[in-house]
């Protein structure tokens, strides 16, 4: 890929000729009529004088555009010129982006079919208690995850689901059978034995 390097740059330089001067008799006028007053006799030239003024204030304002519109030129050639190369390289970006999203997507479908083949293998028991569903961890699919720590897991699942009913039964309570759905419900003894211990149980 070759790099965007420009090939000229200069800032435009634009002087008003004599300018300082022109400054001075202008900031003179100003000061001249802050406290200046119209009479009868000067109404009339002070009404061609205002016109003046206001002549010389657009003729002014009409050249600075006019120059700013030249020297916006090569600005807006310059702006399309980068717009258009990045557009290319943005549409060229979002084509690899489509296929590279096609991919990862793939890649997931691949890695949740290799995560429910462990868990077939892995689950022996419990297996209507804790379907691959209920279990199921959305960080299994990361690339970075490995299929022995995915095992592990399930593993864990499978063992603390062992202890848990095997605590449920060793305390022979009479509501048994709902600390057991209780438990799998939450996955949590400790929440079934709290719901089970309520106030409100009879």
């Amino acid at each position: 890929m070759k790099d965007i390097e420009i090939k000229k740059y200069e800032l435009p330089k634009i002087e008003i000729k004599d300018y300082e001067e022109i400054k001075k008799l202008a900031e003179e006028d100003t000061e001249k009529y802050k406290n200046y007053i119209v009479t009868d006799k000067t109404l009339d030239s002070d009404i061609k004088k205002r016109a003046e003024l206001r002549k010389i204030a657009k003729t002014i304002d009409t050249r600075r555009k006019e120059i700013e519109k030249d020297v916006s030129v090569p600005i807006k050639k310059f702006k399309e010129d980068c717009d258009y190369l990045k557009k290319l390289y943005e549409d060229s970006a979002d084509l690899i982006d489509t296929q590279i999203k096609f991919f990862e997507e793939k890649q997931k479908v691949e890695k949740q079919k290799k995560c429910e083949e462990i868990y077939n293998q892995v689950i022996s028991e419990f297996k209507e208690q804790l379907p691959f569903e209920k279990i199921f961890n959305p960080k299994w699919l990361n690339k970075t995850t490995k299929e022995s720590e995915i095992q592990k897991e399930i593993e864990t699942k499978v063992n603390n689901t062992r202890v848990a009913l095997e605590t449920i039964k060793s305390l022979k309570s009479e509501f048994e059978l709902e600390l057991v759905n209780t438990y799998f419900e939450t996955m949590d003894i400790n929440l079934s034995l709290i719901h089970i211990s309520e106030p409100t149980r009879h």
